[in-house]
């Protein structure tokens, strides 16, 4: 048996009769650091502007590898949405988050966002720790919703 409930920003839902807390929302999009990395800046634009809109102040953008460990220098981020190609192949995005992961600076999630939605690259992208895959061009309605979903996960 199932019951729901809503109580603030979390829904109680009580399961096998076990009570189970699941956060629902938001309370506080200032809090969170995202950062966009795509080497587009045609495709950067509109998701900045939508996340700043959707209330987070904390948005910033790399359109390279460099500038991405620039802001890892300065920002703890708390979701990094990732392009899949930089420009020099289909899998640049990929190999960045690896190495991101392997030095052990930063824990952060990941969404990765591409042109390429061939299954393999999307398999490999969950491999890789991503928490979502969003096919170009975005929707950012979704995208709201999902970058939402991967901060409160």
């Amino acid at each position: 048996m199932t019951i729901s409930t809503q109580e603030g920003n979390s829904s109680i839902r009580v399961c096998n009769g076990r009570p189970v807390i699941r956060p629902t929302g938001i309370d506080n999009k200032a809090d969170y650091s995202i950062i966009v990395v795509d080497d587009e800046r045609l495709a950067r634009i509109p998701i900045v502007t939508a996340l700043r809109n959707d209330g987070y102040e904390k948005v910033y953008e790399a359109e390279s590898a460099s500038e991405l460990e620039r802001l890892l220098e300065q920002t703890d981020p708390s979701l990094i949405l990732m392009d899949l190609d930089l420009g020099k192949s289909a899998t640049d995005g990929l190999e960045l988050m690896e190495k991101i992961d392997a030095e052990g600076k930063v824990a952060t999630n990941y969404i990765v966002i591409s042109g390429h939605a061939e299954k393999k690259y999307m398999l490999r992208a969950f491999r890789q720790r991503a928490m979502d895959f969003l096919e170009k061009p975005v929707d950012l309605d979704m995208l709201k919703l999902r970058v939402e979903k991967a901060l409160v996960d």
